[in-house]
């Protein structure tokens, strides 16, 4: 089943595809990249406590656009943004292709290479959106117990379990983007 979910929200391309199809099946996705607070779902007006909140500074010359970011360089989110219950920091909205298709390829890589274990925290720090031929999936990551919620149509359909690999890709999108990260996000 985890591979049903992964392919349907994008992270298993065929092997055997060109990159016409990659560029064609691509195309039609749009994808959006969350930093999240963590902790348990909270309600709305929940207020984030900002000695957990790590703020990097602007990067220049990255392969993100700061103008799509919703963080300190685009929109911060508002104050009761969340993502299946829990506060979202920041997001941005990935545009290129490359970066698509970088992210796609180390979730599929946290999945291969999960050795099994599993703790019970679920205290997620990341998210990925996306959208392929009007299909949202959401994966709601937590990666100090190695596992993915995978939400659609507003709903938890399956949990995935997953490596730390697609951790630092995340974080690197994020932080290229503006967008401030949940010290625990980084994984120390």
């Amino acid at each position: 089943m985890a591979l049903a979910v992964a392919t349907a929200c994008g992270c298993f391309l065929k092997t055997g595809a060109n990159r016409a199809d990659a560029r064609r099946a691509d195309g039609q996705e749009e994808m959006i990249v969350f930093s999240l607070a963590g902790g348990f779902p909270v309600a709305d007006d929940h207020v984030i406590d900002p000695e957990i909140v790590y703020q990097p500074p602007p990067t220049s010359g990255d392969p993100i656009d700061p103008s799509m970011a919703i963080g300190p360089n685009g929109r911060r989110s508002g104050p009761g943004e969340t993502l299946h219950g829990w506060k979202v920091l920041g997001k941005t909205v990935v545009t290129r292709a490359a970066t698509r298709r970088r992210i796609h390829e180390a979730i599929r890589e946290g999945i291969r290479n999960h050795d099994g274990s599993v703790a019970a925290c679920f205290d997620p720090h990341h998210a990925v959106r996306t959208t392929r031929n009007g299909k949202t999936t959401d994966m709601v990551i937590c990666f100090m117990c190695s596992q993915i919620y995978v939400y659609e149509v507003g709903r938890k359909t399956e949990t995935i379990l997953v490596s730390t690999t697609p951790r630092p890709v995340l974080n690197d999108v994020l932080r290229a983007a503006g967008v401030p990260l949940a010290k625990a996000a980084e994984g120390k």
